[in-house]
């Protein structure tokens, strides 16, 4: 395990850029004769965080509205303005080292380990990350090649699966993951463990079920009157939930090239540490005695409450308003036990269930509270200013997401972007700012990349920002 850990973030970046060549094993015979799942499955789930937990992230942070930029920096104003064009690396970044690095790295490790009774246990968390890495394009690009990708060069210009073809696909692989047997992936653990290959769980397969579950209500819910029997069942699964653990990679330091992404971008590799700051719109959804609130945004000139943030799009002096707070050591998330509970809460709201909504709602809030260390305090919030209300589906829902929104900071910013682009909700104008920008709505997507469409002719072509996809609001 330690050996794994000290790769750090300067291998990340190293394999980021030449993991092909890394992995190419037949001629320099400086290279090691044979890669194992044991190390491509942790090399795999680096990479995807060296992703989530930049690009992702960062983008979240604006258009979740979150962070503003700061005056006199201006290193994110086109991200806040929503001038990003194709040729940014914001949107190449993540598509090129998915398709070159992370995807087939995870299925290396299938190639090696399925029909092996012995290492079904890879194959649950090669799958996993899989589908949860085509489940990140998908939520930004929206189509994306599956079928035809992944061949190597026997087809190095994939077709781009139809919208509806790419949610088919991810779901079906997240059905077939969670339909193994639980015994089975456990007894290869036991035989073949992979205490440390494992970066999320180590080791622990049931919580790679919870995860994939998860993850399958999540894809399902995006269409929820097509998929409300299946979500029905999926709700009562013996597999559960993540409710033990986050699914994060918490393999960080405070030293250099060895934190967490954002961090070290934002706070440890830029002219100045001052870029984010605070968007007002967090006190229109978490009072200002929220305890979490010291978590989520420094206060380093002292100033009041009420100065926490500004409105988006506007531009402060860093020293006249709060700034996003990151550490060096911070976790990155790929699903959280608040995004779990906040999922079936959803899902009960839209079944008409209250009673079982507000269980979850509630359990969300405090999964919340409690990872920020104030679950003794919890309580007291959830019965007073974050009260659940019985209403109609689509009031409950609203409440729901708007305090997912709130779990959401320095945690899955890219998840609650896309809650807003799905549900509506924090609503722009009702809640958040209103609209601000280059574009006619506020961002929804990913551009297609010149990663792609430089090399492959078969890629759609550009949508604007703010153009819909089939499951947006």
């Amino acid at each position: 395990m330690k050996k794994i850990l000290m790769i750090g973030l300067s291998v990340l970046a190293l394999l980021a850029t030449s993991c092909k060549d890394w992995l190419d094993i037949n001629d320099n015979p400086n290279y090691v004769a044979e890669v194992s799942e044991s190390s491509l499955l942790p090399t795999g789930i680096m990479l995807t965080a060296a992703r989530v937990g930049y690009e992702y992230e960062l983008l979240g942070y604006f258009w979740a509205h979150y962070a503003v930029q700061a005056k006199n920096t201006n290193q994110y104003t086109t991200i806040m303005a929503n001038q990003l064009t194709n040729s940014s690396a914001f949107f190449g970044q993540p598509w090129r080292q998915a398709y070159y690095a992370i995807l087939p790295t995870l299925n290396d490790v299938l190639a090696k380990c399925e029909g092996d009774a012995g290492k079904l246990n890879y194959v649950l968390m090669a799958k996993t990350m899989i589908a949860f890495n085509y489940h990140m394009l998908a939520s930004c690009f929206e189509r994306i090649p599956i079928s035809q990708a992944l061949q190597g060069e026997a087809n190095l210009t994939p077709e781009y699966d139809s919208e509806a073809d790419v949610q088919k696909q991810i779901v079906a692989l997240l059905a077939e993951i969670v339909a193994m047997d639980p015994e089975q992936v456990a007894a290869a653990e036991a035989v073949n463990p992979t205490t440390s290959a494992d970066m999320l769980f180590a080791g622990n397969t049931g919580n790679w079920f919870k995860f994939a579950n998860t993850l399958y209500l999540k894809m399902l819910m995006r269409d929820f009157d097509k998929n409300k029997t299946t979500i029905q069942s999926v709700l009562n699964s013996p597999l559960g939930f993540l409710d033990e653990a986050d699914a994060s990679f918490a393999h960080f330091s405070d030293s250099a090239d060895k934190s967490n992404p954002l961090y070290e971008s934002d706070r440890r590799q830029l002219n100045t540490n001052a870029n984010m700051g605070a968007c007002s719109d967090i006190l229109k959804v978490v009072v200002a005695d929220d305890p979490r609130l010291s978590e989520y945004f420094d206060n380093p000139s002292n100033l009041p409450v009420e100065q926490m943030g500004v409105d988006y799009g506007t531009q402060v002096n860093s020293y006249d308003n709060w700034r996003v707070k990151l550490a060096a050591t911070d976790p990155v998330c790929f699903a959280s036990i608040a995004e779990a509970a906040f999922l079936r809460a959803e899902a009960y709201a839209r079944l008409n269930d209250a009673a079982k909504a507000q269980e979850f709602y509630e359990a969300g809030i405090a999964a919340s509270f409690e990872r920020w260390g104030f679950g003794a305090a919890a309580a007291g919030f959830i019965a007073g200013d974050y009260a659940f209300r019985s209403g109609t589906a689509e009031e409950m829902v609203e409440q729901i997401i708007c305090q997912k929104w709130a779990a959401s900071i320095r945690v899955q910013t890219w998840n609650a972007w896309w809650d807003i682009n799905r549900t509506g909700y924090p609503a722009f104008g009702k809640v958040l700012t209103p609209y601000y920008g280059s574009i006619e709505g506020h961002p929804v997507r990913f551009m297609y990349s010149t990663y792609s469409s430089d090399y492959n002719p078969n890629t759609p072509a550009v949508k604007q920002l703010d153009e819909k996809m089939w499951w947006h609001k």
